[in-house]
């Protein structure tokens, strides 16, 4: 079996972050059969997400844009000024109009909420291709 993928999942909605590792976890079974189920951290905010990629390795980064303490358009902003180049699927509430006129170019795909399995399958799909086409044996060391 291949190593399991290392995800960080970041929303200040504890509910919303549950959705979304169980989504998560039954699509990597159906799409990644030949893997070990995901090994997922979970982070309630940008800040803390921005604490848990200095000091850990993940392959990508589910991330809320409207939270508390450190939004998730400054945490990106911050992980690319930091040079963390990993791929991250937005996951967000806001309305579309309102999230394209944000600085998001450099993330891999955004889902609105509220999450399923039909609308998290095609960018899973593409964060795996993406995972898979920069490394296959290691996650991506960020921290320390």
């Amino acid at each position: 079996m291949e190593r399991a993928f290392r995800f960080l999942i970041v929303d200040d909605e504890r509910i919303n972050r549950v959705v979304l590792e169980g989504a998560v976890r039954q699509l990597s079974r159906v799409m990644q059969p030949h893997r070990a189920p995901p090994d997922i951290e979970m982070a309630e905010d940008g800040l803390a997400a921005l604490n848990a990629l200095r000091a850990g390795s993940f392959d990508g980064v589910f991330m809320d844009l409207m939270m508390p303490v450190m939004d998730g358009a400054t945490a990106i902003k911050t992980m690319h000024a930091e040079g963390m180049r990993l791929p991250i699927i937005v996951v967000t509430a806001m309305d579309p109009a309102a999230v394209r006129r944000l600085p998001l170019h450099t993330v891999l795909s955004i889902v609105f909420k509220p999450i399923s399995s039909a609308r998290l399958e095609p960018p899973l799909s593409l964060l795996f291709d993406t995972i898979t086409a920069k490394s296959s044996t290691s996650p991506i060391r960020l921290g320390g």
